[in-house]
């Protein structure tokens, strides 16, 4: 980024689309390092360098740029990160696409609320679900936010999709047998992208949880996942999440006396490892007193863990299977975190 400042011709290139495509394209096809984008309570943007925290140096810094992003932790919703752009949805008024690394952003206005498209009660169930992703066939990246209304015994379901180069929101017409999918279910946090299809992990009922999937390319959910039995671990609300690694989608879960992960492989979940925490204790806080906080870097295999009291977090390093702490100011408490890789692409 910082070559741009040498000259008009050197950022004419920079800046350019065909710059852009062959840097993102290296960074597909070669090992890469990733950051975090951490939102604290305050609304104050943090980037974590995982390369640095590897080695012990001053891995967090204050995010500085002239974006105006708004982020209130009460109202902001993240929808995805993917390829360099974060998407995070505002209250119940707009989208906000950027690039962290070029600072470039772009505001979009949510395309309708539930509160416009159907009158709610009292009694009513409302339930609305967003994921953010890239299509390779068209060079484009998609919004998609899925609607579902119960009201006075009728239900209603739409499906959206905003396109970045379209500019514009078109409805996806729902097959009617996924409308008992949505019924009373609970979206848990994060999304997972993989194969160009969104993930979310919801619960369908009190005791039963399933993987919901939307296909970004050919605009439809996908039911399959429905099918897949989950690990009988799962753990309850926020306390499990789904994420990307070795391309692959899957499932971290703590519990009272252990973190695990599991893989999805062949339509199957696979443990991939579990670390027992057994009576420790880490600034006098007992683990089971500590959430599962988001997903990080996926290609160096970490995750973070948040306290419920905002004491100090920890990450758990996969590669070798162990907790570490991650000291943050004594006046920073997380609201949530976000992975991103750099690049040059502009929303």
């Amino acid at each position: 980024m910082r070559f741009k400042s040498l000259s008009k011709r050197w950022y004419s290139v920079i800046s350019g689309a065909h710059f852009s495509r062959l840097h993102q394209k290296k960074y597909r096809t070669t090992d890469r390092s990733q950051r975090s984008l951490l939102i604290d309570t305050r609304g104050s943007i943090h980037i974590l360098d995982w390369e640095l925290f590897d080695i012990n140096k001053k891995s967090l810094r204050l995010f500085e740029g002239p974006i105006k992003t708004g982020f209130d932790p009460k109202s902001v919703q993240f929808v995805g990160s993917c390829q360099g752009l974060i998407c995070s949805y505002h209250g119940m008024d707009y989208y906000f696409v950027w690039n962290p690394s070029t600072k470039n952003s772009r505001k979009i206005s949510g395309y309708s609320s539930i509160r416009q498209n159907f009158t709610i009660g009292v009694n009513d169930i409302a339930i609305i679900i967003r994921g953010f992703g890239y299509v390779s066939s068209i060079d484009d990246y998609k919004i998609v936010e899925i609607q579902f209304v119960t009201s006075m015994g009728t239900s209603n379901f739409k499906i959206s999709v905003f396109k970045l180069k379209g500019d514009n929101w078109e409805d996806i017409t729902g097959d009617d047998h996924s409308l008992n999918l949505w019924h009373r279910c609970y979206l848990r946090p994060g999304t997972a992208l993989v194969d160009e299809t969104v993930h979310w992990l919801v619960d369908i009922t009190e005791s039963y949880t399933s993987v919901i999937a939307f296909d970004l390319v050919e605009e439809k959910i996908q039911l399959q996942h429905h099918c897949i039995q989950l690990p009988s671990s799962l753990s309850a609300k926020y306390d499990a999440f789904l994420s990307v690694v070795e391309h692959r989608l899957c499932l971290c879960n703590k519990n009272q006396s252990f973190i695990e992960m599991w893989i999805l492989r062949d339509l199957k979940w696979e443990k991939h490892f579990k670390i027992d925490l057994g009576t420790n204790f880490v600034g006098g806080t007992k683990f089971s007193e500590w959430n599962l906080f988001g997903s990080s870097s996926t290609d160096t295999l970490k995750i973070m863990v948040r306290p419920c009291d905002g004491r100090t977090h920890l990450v758990v390093d996969l590669n070798q299977c162990q907790l570490k702490q991650m000291l943050l100011p004594h006046h920073m408490y997380l609201s949530f975190a976000v992975s991103y890789v750099e690049s040059l692409v502009c929303p």
